[in-house]
């Protein structure tokens, strides 16, 4: 559908609008751990990578050359790269949300 910006349209069309309105909605929360929000990302984004580079030689999956840019980072497709990098965005950020949020007792959609 988008030829070779296919993969990264979608993640970006996918992930981006979560990530904004979890951090807009939660920022009292969020901007109080970047750096261990940014540290987890990096570190879990090249294991992820790792990963990937590892299922792509054991065939486990391939890319459609025709959908990707075919600019390769670790091995691994950029946006592969990218994905990762912004879903553990997201889910870090909610799991941190969420702790601190039980930890107060207070209801998840709440701000604080």
């Amino acid at each position: 559908m988008f030829g070779k910006f296919t993969y990264l349209f979608y993640t970006l069309s996918i992930t981006l609008p979560l990530i904004i309105i979890t951090w807009f909605y939660y920022w009292p929360i969020l901007k109080k751990a970047i750096k261990l929000i940014s540290l987890l990302v990096i570190l879990l984004t090249i294991y992820g990578s790792i990963m990937m580079t590892v299922a792509l030689r054991v065939k486990a999956w391939s890319y459609s050359t025709d959908k990707i840019l075919e600019i390769r980072l670790l091995g691994v497709a950029i946006e592969d790269t990218i994905w990762w990098a912004l879903i553990l965005t997201l889910i870090i950020s909610c799991a941190i949300v969420m702790i601190k949020k039980q930890d107060h007792k207070e209801p998840i959609l709440k701000r604080s």
